[in-house]
């Protein structure tokens, strides 16, 4: 994505660059969002601290999502808690049949 080997990624390059690598074609207005969240010095250009803090959040993102996910799965009557009656049911485990 860095065409001019300069260490940085700006956005004209962003937007060039981001379906190719990533398959997901992105506007000039996504690309002014993703700046305005990852160019944390305003320089309109992304150094690598700044692309590894992006990739650190956006993966710590995904893995909360996955966790509240997980939760809610087995928080059946979405009460906040998992009652045990919950992690039964969710495990298929019939006490009436387990003796």
């Amino acid at each position: 994505m860095d065409t001019d080997g300069n260490g940085t990624l700006d956005p004209d390059e962003v937007l060039a660059g981001y379906e190719t690598h990533f398959g997901i074609p992105m506007t000039k207005e996504a690309v002014e969002e993703m700046f305005k969240a990852v160019d944390i010095d305003q320089s309109r250009s992304i150094d690598f601290n700044e692309f590894v803090m992006a990739t650190l959040n956006e993966a710590e993102m995904i893995t909360n999502d996955k966790l509240k996910a997980a939760f809610k799965l087995f928080d059946k009557d979405n009460s906040g808690t998992i009652s045990p009656e919950e992690i039964k049911e969710v495990l298929g485990i019939d006490e009436k049949n387990s003796h």
